[in-house]
């Protein structure tokens, strides 16, 4: 039979394998979607679309291009991707996105 403390230390070393496991999907996810928010005026998803996905995923909006800018910066620079912009700020602005008083980016 196994040990209870054996049992205590797998738990254990489960657990703490389990949260770096997610905490690098997470990682995974965000820069995704935040790639992603940089290619609005390609990909002209719907404005509902953006609204749930920087809902659900709002560290995505700090994500930055290879200018070094948010997403909101590349929405405001092509025509097809401004209509953007209002969504992009308001979940900017309430997750205090690109620092407190910043507008959201």
């Amino acid at each position: 039979p196994i040990s209870q403390k054996t049992i205590c230390n797998l738990e254990k070393f489960f657990s703490d394998h389990l949260k770096e496991v997610l905490k690098i999907a997470k990682k995974g996810v965000t820069d995704a979607t935040g790639g992603a928010l940089h290619r609005l005026e390609v990909s002209k998803p719907s404005i509902n679309t953006v609204k749930e996905l920087v809902q659900g995923i709002p560290d995505a909006l700090s994500f930055k291009n290879k200018k070094g800018q948010l997403p909101i910066q590349s929405a405001v620079w092509y025509i097809d991707s401004t209509k953007y912009v209002p969504v992009l700020a308001k979940v900017g602005i309430k997750h205090e996105i690109g620092g407190r008083g910043m507008r959201g980016g």
